[in-house]
Order: structure tokens, then C-alpha cells, then sequence
């Protein structure tokens, strides 16, 4: 393009120059030929134009330099050149901005899932606690009950004057057995509210040997 702008400026000087001495040469011939080359430098000029340069932007954001061929020219491939590239650069930026915002709505969507399957997980955790609370309480009442019949009927035979070794030794047993299942309901009572509870617990050593040794104890006896 701008090979074709310097022989059309080159040109165009020739043809003045010539002209203008056919002009001086004092002839009518020499004017009829002047206006001739006069004409013919016009033409030539409105062909083959000045390619100006613009910016545009490409698909990516960034600038780009253009040629752009003004209007007036006839020398339609110059503008249908441009017009064809600013339409593809128009273009690849609809098709870059098209497929950004897909990514941005396929990336909501799995953050909306997300957050819907971390509130379904905790509603049904919620759900899990609420019956374990309940079945605790319902179990801790249910025990509690011949328990303390339990607990009343030993407390009668200790009291009572006709025992022997024994039977003392029984007695104990069933009290100290019937002392240990409330606890067990009491514990039982207490983790069902910390499992409901926020987060909060911290490790604590836990003490084995006053279990293992009644649980001895009680083997020993049946053995």
C-alpha cells in the first residue's frame, strides 16, 4: 500500500511537470495537452489515496494499528480490506467476550451447587442431631425408670437385719452396678448435647483404670 502511494505521487508530479511545460510552450495544442495532463493527474490522485492509519482494538483488549482508506476513493479494495478486518476484529472480540461471560456463569453455577449441597449436607446433619437427642432422651427416660426401682429394692436389702456376708456383698454389687448405669445415662445425656453444641471441645486425658478394675471385680464374681 504504500508502495502504490509513492509511484501515484511520483506520477502525478510527472504528469504536472509536464504539463506545465506544454503549458509555457504557448500553444493551443500545449494548452489542450496541459489540460489533459491536468485531468489525468486528477484521476490518478482520487484513485490511489493516502492509506491512513488508526486504532483499533483486537479480540484480546489491546490496540492495534489499522489501515483505513478514506471515502472518497474509488479504489474500493483499500476500504473493503479494512472494513473486512475491523469486522473480524469486532467479531473475535463478541466471540472472546461471549465465552468469558460463559466461563463466569458456568463458575456461578457451580459455586451456587456448592453452596446448595453444603446447606442440604448441614440441614440433614441438623436433622441426624435432632433425632439423636431425642432418641437419647427417650432411652435415658425409659432406663431411668426400673433403674431406680433397681436402686429402691437394693437399698431395702441393705437395710435389711437377716443378710449375710453374701448377700451384703450382692447387695452392694447391685447398688454399685445400678450407680454406674446413671452414670452411663448421664454421659449419654451430655454427648448428645455436645454433638448438637458448637465446636468447642478440647482432648483431655481420660483415666481407664478405675473402669477396668470394676469391670475385674465384677468377673471375678461371676467366676
Amino acid at each position: 500500500m504504500r508502495t502504490d502511494l509513492l509511484w501515484a505521487g511520483a506520477v502525478v508530479a510527472l504528469v504536472v511537470a509536464v504539463g506545465t511545460l506544454l503549458y509555457f510552450a504557448g500553444s493551443s495544442l500545449s494548452i489542450v495537452l496541459w489540460a489533459t495532463v491536468v485531468a489525468v493527474a486528477a484521476i490518478v490522485y482520487s484513485t490511489v489515496v493516502s492509506i491512513e492509519t488508526s486504532r483499533t482494538l483486537n479480540a484480546i483488549g489491546n490496540q492495534a494499528w489499522t489501515d483505513v482508506q478514506p471515502l472518497r476513493a474509488p479504489a474500493t479494495r483499500y476500504l473493503s480490506r479494512s472494513i473486512d478486518r475491523v469486522a473480524t476484529l469486532v467479531w473475535e472480540r463478541e466471540a472472546a467476550l461471549k465465552e468469558a461471560l460463559q466461563r463466569e456463569r458456568s463458575h456461578s453455577l457451580e459455586v451456587e451447587l456448592s453452596a446448595m449441597s453444603l446447606r442440604d449436607a448441614h440441614q440433614r446433619l441438623a436433622e441426624v442431631n435432632a433425632e439423636l437427642e431425642a432418641f437419647t432422651y427417650s432411652a435415658s427416660h425409659d432406663l431411668a425408670v426400673p433403674l431406680k426401682t433397681i436402686e429402691a429394692f437394693a437399698q431395702l436389702l441393705a437395710e435389711s437385719d437377716n443378710l449375710d456376708e453374701e448377700q451384703i456383698d450382692y447387695t452392694t454389687r447391685i447398688a454399685s452396678t445400678a450407680q454406674r448405669l446413671r452414670n452411663l445415662i448421664t454421659d449419654l445425656l451430655i454427648l448428645s448435647k455436645m454433638s448438637s453444641a458448637p465446636s468447642g471441645a478440647t482432648n483431655e486425658v481420660v483415666d481407664f483404670n478405675p473402669m477396668v478394675l470394676d469391670i475385674e471385680g465384677e468377673i471375678v464374681t461371676v467366676l
